[in-house]
């Protein structure tokens, strides 16, 4: 279930369902239900739409075991969100902050370092830049095959706010393109228009910089880390289990890239510098002051000193804060979860592991429908049952996971795989909004809007063309 909080569609709430299906291919799907026109935006306006269309759509929300939104207040506020209203209506449906969004957030207050933050605007104007014109579009085009022909890229990628994977490919494809983009913005200020000229001119000082240059190597090291999470968090079969431990790899090899900074940041300044020296840009210390207000006024002997401790360190520890506060707490919610995937050659559960599947069996015991005793029985077994045969994930446990001879260890495994991970499929149906809600069809009917979503976002399933006929057949026509 997700919101649309966007000022161009601002009276939209799209419904999707998350369900297991065990009969294809093991696979969790999410489902696109309907568009629901909104009138009240507040938490329990939105609680209420959701509840009733869910009920209409024939759905036994006795069932309801998750919720997933992004981290606007109205939808994920504690005591008066979407989140909080239904959860007091039904008590087992969790709430799960999507984790795509956690990811974004915590990528964006990163980059809150002056000299990070100074390099994504100058890039995001760049990439503006050269997007709304065709004649600098060709000019970057022509430069790319002068400079380098063997480049795969051929043109600059905006810094999309909300596409989170093509943030992450915006900065590693500048970096790929930094020659031709330098060659093409010297070749641009020598032109006749004033505006466009001066505009170049601007930008090129900026991208000269020695900071510019270091930020933008230092923001490409740690996408390059994070863009496989970040594509892995939209795939369809993710389970929140898989997305823990990928997220608690990254901050592990973020904080070895912390740990090791001297070495790391070495290597990364000696690539800046052959860079420099090719462009002619002579990379220097600033001059310090004695009060300095306005810029880091760090004191170091050489150049690889000062930006080590003004832009690699600060921006690090900033990512790896922001990595753990809005990530990594995803582990307290699975904390009793993960005594039911067993780690390797493990043959029996520990103290703790009993401990954990009496918490879960606390809050689900209504749909147990087992004795505390009985399902620790069976941990014991199943413990047993998969020592032979590691697990990575609680996809593959509940495939492993026989459900007459571990019924309560499937349930809980089957509600597992359940909750949501991330919004990222919901949010795909913003772009069919956007194709069907033109300026053409703005006064369309909700009926027809719903139906038109359906055919595009499950285009996958085949339409019969006579069974459409005889449906449309039932109803008379008005001549």
């Amino acid at each position: 279930m997700q919101y649309d909080a966007s000022r161009r569609f601002p009276s939209f709430l799209h419904l999707c369902q998350c369900h297991w299906r065990p009969n294809d291919n093991d696979l969790r799907s999410v489902d696109f239900l309907q568009f629901v026109p909104v009138t009240d935006v507040s938490g329990e306006g939105l609680a209420s739409v959701i509840v009733n269309s869910l009920t209409e759509f024939g759905l036994n929300l006795a069932y309801l075991r998750g919720q997933g939104y992004d981290g606007e207040g109205a939808m994920s506020g504690k005591l008066n969100g979407v989140q909080a209203r239904i959860r007091r209506m039904y008590p087992l449906a969790v709430y799960v902050h999507c984790a795509s969004h956690s990811l974004n957030l915590a990528i964006s207050d990163a980059c809150t370092v002056v000299a990070i933050r100074n390099c994504v605007g100058t890039l995001g104007e760049i990439c503006n830049f050269f997007s709304h014109s065709a004649k600098r579009r060709e000019t970057m085009h022509q430069s790319i095959e002068d400079v380098c022909p063997e480049s795969t890229a051929t043109r600059l990628k905006r810094l999309c706010p909300t596409r989170w994977v093509e943030r992450h490919d915006a900065v590693l494809v500048f970096l790929e393109l930094l020659e031709p983009v330098i060659d093409t913005l010297e070749t641009v200020s020598t032109w006749q228009d004033r505006e466009t000229s001066s505009k170049a001119h601007q930008l090129l000082c900026a991208v000269k910089q020695p900071q510019f240059l270091v930020a933008v190597h230092v923001l490409s090291k740690v996408f390059a880390v994070s863009m496989p999470l970040s594509r892995l968090l939209q795939t369809e079969n993710m389970d929140l289990c898989e997305a823990i431990n990928l997220t608690v790899q990254l901050d592990t090899a973020v904080e070895q890239m912390r740990i090791n900074a001297d070495e790391e940041f070495g290597d990364l300044f000696g690539t800046i510098q052959i860079i420099c020296r090719k462009l002619g840009i002579n990379v220097c210390v600033p001059r310090r002051v004695g009060r300095q207000t306005h810029r880091d006024n760090t004191p170091a002997e050489t150049p690889e000193d000062y930006f080590r401790a003004t832009v690699y360190i600060p921006f690090i520890d900033s990512f790896l804060l922001q990595l753990k506060e809005r990530l990594i707490n995803h582990k307290t919610l699975l904390q009793s979860f993960r005594c039911l995937i067993p780690k390797p050659s493990v043959t029996q559960p520990r103290e703790c592991d009993e401990q954990d599947l009496r918490k879960l069996y606390e809050m689900y015991a209504d749909v147990l429908d087992c004795s505390e005793l009985s399902a620790v029985g069976e941990l014991r077994l199943w413990y047993s049952r998969v020592c032979d045969a590691p697990l990575t994930n609680a996809r593959e446990a509940l495939a492993a996971c026989n459900p007459i001879t571990f019924p309560a260890i499937h349930c809980l495994l089957h509600i597992l795989v359940t909750l949501p991970v991330t919004t990222a499929s919901a949010e795909r149906s913003f772009s069919t909004l956007r194709r069907l809600k033109t300026y053409l069809r703005n006064t369309t009917s909700e009926e027809r809007l719903n139906g038109l979503a359906l055919l595009q976002i499950h285009r996958d399933l085949r339409v019969e063309v006579d069974e459409v006929l005889d449906e449309l057949a039932k109803n008379s026509r008005r001549l």
